[in-house]
């Protein structure tokens, strides 16, 4: 049975998330941080992801400006 992913799956998502968010290259930090409202979206409390875009936010400008 396929499982559909949203706010139902964040709970086992997160951890994968987060792992991707810490990721060395820059190009997958930046890909994540212009996704990252819709992400937000999918979800019903956002406030997971305020740690992200703290962390985003504070990256190299690459990867800044998408959160921006």
């Amino acid at each position: 049975m396929l499982q559909t992913l949203g706010e139902k799956s964040w709970t086992s998502l997160i951890p994968v998330y987060v792992k991707m968010t810490e990721d060395r290259r820059k190009r997958v930090r930046r890909t994540l941080s212009f996704s990252l409202h819709e992400v937000g979206s999918l979800i019903k409390d956002s406030s997971d992801l305020l740690l992200i875009f703290e962390k985003f936010y504070n990256d190299e400008n690459d990867v800044k400006e998408g959160v921006v």
